[in-house]
């Protein structure tokens, strides 16, 4: 599972937080610092469990705990329509 970014999206980035306006429905979603750097990296080319190794990394935080804690995000960007998923 490979996810990217929809393209409907116009982000700007405040600090280490973004501001996604979704243009298809005109709503505008505030990412922590967290979910920005996820968001960041769906890119449609690294995958899930690349991204929980780079997350467990720079959050020094157990691989497990990261691999939910990235789950969790993918699907609430998934479920507000801001990425959605390759077949690579």
């Amino acid at each position: 599972m490979i996810p990217r970014q929809r393209s409907h999206l116009n982000v700007q980035t405040v600090g280490d937080e973004s501001l996604v306006l979704d243009l298809s429905c005109d709503q505008i979603h505030q990412l922590n610092a967290t979910a920005t750097w996820i968001f960041q990296h769906c890119d449609g080319h690294t995958s899930v469990e690349d991204l929980s190794d780079e997350l467990a990394e720079i959050y020094s935080i157990e691989r497990d705990r990261a691999k939910t804690d990235l789950r969790q995000t993918i699907e609430q960007l998934a479920a507000l329509n801001l990425i959605e998923f390759t077949g690579e």
